[in-house]
């Protein structure tokens, strides 16, 4: 017992650090988390499925980073012959790069900035002493030339432009491994490195026009099959067609070209990884910084992640600052946390932001190249960074940001004469003033970041749930019904709305649960009873998740006529991703509450528990989902107050006595089958018929 309690004491006083490593004297972690300490870092899934860093010395730890300084000196401008950037330094400073190293660690510092991720890691000064390090190394760029049809790059640069490595020229290999032994060899000990990115923005997508979306994975196929056959890579895509019996295919499937995509990326990450591995083994792989994400075929973040301890994008989405939402793209108006959480299902690897930046109008720079939502001013700029790095603290999936950049971009464009960024993305100013705004919200955000993080899947969300967030499903397509299928029943049921007459007896709000009683022919029978013995609007949805009928609901689907009752049950969609949480998902049913309210003052609503799903403990994501819905139901349960919100609970009957579902009841584990919609039938039946005698007085 004594030993337990000396134990317990060193823990608690110096975390595991009396028994492992040391921790780095500065560095700003997670005091509350403590795990095994190794000298490095490293990344970890706690039992709440939250993803963290955790420092060499055993604790947890966010990366936010800038992609910052790492030379006393600016961008170069064409236009005037000179940085004026470096000017400023130079008159600041003179040749004492000490003094601006230190002047420059002291700031972020005072910002709660931890790191900074950048082209020249270890800078002299600035990592260490309470900034880590993380560094772009350019493997695969630094490989490919862009003149056309050369044998260092994939792509042809004539009807395909940028620049991809050749990952079949057998120069590649050795070419990552002389880079990575320069770069990385002399730092394979430096506890202040956090890892190193093989690249930086690459060009995965093998499309012919920037804004396409390289999504599905046919592009590099496409371009690869335009290089000339003299050409190792084209040589390499005709052994891959030959070993499928399609070499003397005109055309192939979209199979094979997702096929050959993934090859593409297994070699490329396999290649880099391994290089990197070899020279640099304490520290961790952070991917290659993806230039966004319509960019990326899912094919690749699926190969990226079987090789990477972590994966990262460049991403500069819009922000939605009335509804307090970031967006995905400028194209993908879903929430950011959507498209966040769809990347992670595919490479299954915690993810890093690692450029971002909200560029305002109010500063000499113009902002006329370079990405980014262009805001007013600097206020604006420093609420909607607040909102973006609320967003990634709030995800589970992310492990860290990286903001773009230490100081703007010259006003007359960088690096180039014509056509060269010149965006207010800095820190300060060429003057090497702070924009107080944005630094003052680093400071604050950054200086409460663990607490907020431990503020995930609670019932106090830092920001907006995505639940809550009205999504549409209009990319949703399925032959057997037909092609965008969620688009033509939103559209026919605003149709049959228009046929009620003014009202209706039953409305039924939901998911596939719902709208199965209505399709499957195996529920054709109980659904004719229930519909000769009401009239039933049934509003479900195969796949939707709150969100999706919040969107139905904010279009038309409750407006227009008057329900007696609204039959509610929504949820185990968002439960099945391992990423939602009970009161994440409670939110979202909470939401379409109010609009049911709203819209439908007069009707009650029966707020049904989320049916059982799964055979048991062992049965893979129905079991995890289940485990999710019981907890949100025990939540749900509390939103019913007895007059206008009333609480129905189904599944004792419906399940087993240890509450997974049976055969009989849902032959594919979620679904009810006939007889489960029959118990649901009388149930509804039941209550409805004792609230119209209650409303009649009878």
């Amino acid at each position: 017992m004594r030993k337990m309690t000396l134990l317990a004491a060193l823990v608690a006083a110096y975390g595991f650090a009396a028994f492992g490593a040391a921790e780095l004297p500065g560095l700003r972690y997670d005091t509350n988390v403590t795990s095994t300490a190794t000298g490095f870092f490293r990344v970890e899934q706690d039992a709440n499925g939250v993803w963290r860093f955790v420092t060499p010395g055993g604790h947890g730890f966010f990366l936010a980073a800038n992609n910052g300084p790492s030379r006393m000196g600016g961008d170069a401008c064409p236009a005037l012959g000179y940085s004026p950037y470096t000017r400023t330094l130079e008159a600041k400073y003179g040749k004492d790069r000490d003094r601006w190293a230190k002047d420059v660690s002291d700031r972020l510092l005072s910002w709660n900035f931890n790191a900074i991720s950048t082209w020249d890691v270890p800078a002299k000064g600035l990592v260490g002493n309470g900034l880590a390090g993380a560094r772009v190394i350019q493997l695969g760029k630094g490989f490919a030339r862009e003149d056309p049809n050369n044998e260092s790059n994939l792509i042809n640069n004539v009807e395909f432009k940028g620049r991809f490595p050749n990952v079949f020229n057998p120069d590649f290999a050795a070419y990552c491994r002389k880079v990575a032994e320069k770069m990385c060899a002399a730092e394979k000990d430096n506890p202040w490195i956090i890892g190193w990115y093989t690249d930086n923005e690459i060009t995965w997508r093998g499309a012919k026009r920037q804004d396409d979306d390289a999504s599905d994975g046919t592009g590099m196929y496409n371009a690869v099959v335009k290089l000339p056959r003299s050409h190792s890579g084209r040589q390499a895509l005709e052994r891959f067609l030959a070993e499928r019996g399609l070499a003397a295919a005109k055309t192939v499937d979209k199979e094979v070209k997702q096929d050959f995509m993934r090859l593409v990326a297994s070699e490329y990450f396999r290649i880099t990884t391994s290089a990197i591995r070899e020279f640099a083994p304490h520290h961790l792989l952070l991917g290659c910084r993806f230039a966004g994400f319509r960019g990326v075929p899912k094919v690749v973040w699926e190969e990226g992640g079987k090789w990477n301890d972590v994966m990262s994008v460049n991403s500069y989405p819009p922000s939605d600052r009335t509804n307090r939402f970031v967006y995905a793209g400028w194209k993908d108006r879903r929430p950011l946390v959507s498209k966040l959480r769809t990347v992670y299902s595919l490479a299954k690897k915690p993810l890093i932001v690692t450029e971002w930046s909200y560029p305002a109008k109010d500063t000499p720079c113009p902002n006329t190249v370079g990405a980014g939502e262009r805001v007013p001013n600097q206020q604006v700029r420093a609420d909607a960074s607040e909102l973006f790095v609320k967003t990634l603290l709030s995800e589970p999936e992310i492990v860290g940001h990286v903001h773009f950049r230490w100081v703007d971009e010259p006003a007359l464009g960088r690096w180039k004469m014509k056509g060269g960024e010149d965006c207010n993305y800095g820190l300060v100013n060429e003057q090497d003033e702070p924009y107080a705004p944005l630094t003052e919200m680093f400071a604050r955000v950054h200086g409460e970041m663990y607490a907020l993080r431990s503020r995930i899947g609670s019932g106090d969300p830092v920001v907006r749930p995505v639940s809550t967030i009205p999504q549409d499903k209009f990319g949703s397509y399925s032959k057997a019904r037909g092609g965008q299928w969620w688009k033509m029943r939103h559209e026919a049921k605003l149709e049959e709305i228009a046929k009620l007459g003014g009202g209706c007896d039953i409305v039924l709000m939901g998911d596939s649960i719902m709208h199965y009683w209505e399709e499957k022919p195996y529920a054709a029978a109980n659904w004719a009873a229930f519909t000769n013995r009401f009239s039933v609007l049934n509003l479900g949805y195969a796949g939707d998740k709150t969100e999706n009928v919040l969107w139905r609901i904010a279009h038309g689907e409750l407006d227009g006529y008057k329900a007696k009752a609204v039959v509610l049950m929504i949820g185990t969609n968002n439960s099945t991703s391992d990423l939602a949480t009970p009161w994440e998902t409670a939110f979202g049913v909470k939401e379409i509450l109010g609009e049911i309210r709203r819209r439908q003052p007069q009707a009650k609503v029966l707020l049904t528990a989320i049916f059982p799903r799964g055979r048991g403990a062992d049965d893979g994501r129905h079991a995890r989902a289940k485990a999710r819905n019981d907890k949100t139901n025990a939540i749900l349960k509390t939103f019913a107050d007895g007059v206008d919100v009333l609480w129905m609970d189904l599944n004792g009957k419906l399940a087993d006595p240890n509450g997974w579902t049976t055969p009989e009841m849902f032959p594919d584990r979620i679904h009810p089958s006939a007889a489960g919609y029959a118990i649901w039938q009388d149930a509804i039946g039941q209550r409805f018929l004792g609230l119209r005698k209650a409303i009649s007085g009878r």
